[in-house]
C-alpha cells in the first residue's frame, strides 16, 4: 500500500498534531528476556528540531533506562486522543542522553523549584507509526491501521 505524498503529509500532520496536543503517553521497552515492560510517562514540551523527537525525564537508576541501554529502542509509545478517536502507536531509535546534553529550563521546570534534581533525558527518533485516526485514516475506523515509516532520507512514507 502506498499513498501519494499529499496523503502521506496529511496523515503525518494529523498524527503531528495529535502527539503535540497529548501529554502523557505509555512507554514500552523491551525487556532482556524478551518481554516488554509498558509504563504512563509525561513528555516534556516539544522542541523545535523536530516533530519526531520525543524525550522523556525520568530516573537514570529506572528499568527503562537499562532497557532502552541494551535494545537502543523503544518497542512503542502508544498516544490515546479520545475526544478526537485518534490513536497511534509510535516506534524508533532510543537514547539516553548523556549529562551534559540536557537543556537547563528543562531541568529547572521539572524539579518545579529551580534546583537540579537528579534525572535522565531519554530521546526517541520515531522512525515508524502506525495510526488510527476517525476521519483521517480510512474506513472502517479501527479496522486496520495505517502505517507510515521514515525511509533512508528521513521522508514518511505509507508501508503495508
Amino acid at each position: 500500500m502506498s499513498g501519494s505524498d499529499d496523503d502521506v503529509d496529511r496523515l503525518v500532520a494529523a498524527a503531528s498534531r495529535a502527539l503535540a496536543n497529548t501529554r502523557y503517553c505509555w512507554l514500552a521497552t523491551p525487556s532482556a528476556a524478551g518481554a516488554v515492560n509498558a509504563r504512563p510517562m509525561g513528555r516534556t514540551p516539544q522542541g523545535a528540531d523536530d516533530d519526531w523527537i520525543v524525550r522523556f525525564v525520568t530516573d537514570p537508576r529506572s528499568r527503562k533506562v537499562a532497557e532502552i541501554g541494551l535494545s537502543g529502542r523503544v518497542a512503542a509509545m502508544i498516544v490515546q486522543r479520545d475526544a478526537e478517536d485518534a490513536y497511534l502507536s509510535l516506534l524508533g531509535a532510543a537514547v539516553v542522553l548523556p549529562r551534559g546534553c540536557e537543556d537547563a529550563w528543562l531541568w529547572r521546570d521539572i524539579a518545579g523549584d529551580g534546583e537540579e534534581r537528579r534525572a535522565a533525558l531519554i530521546e526517541v527518533r520515531v522512525d515508524r507509526m502506525e495510526l488510527w485516526m476517525r476521519g483521517v485514516t480510512p474506513e472502517p475506523f479501527g479496522f486496520c491501521p495505517t502505517a507510515l515509516a521514515r525511509d533512508g532520507a528521513g521522508a514518511w512514507r505509507q508501508v503495508d
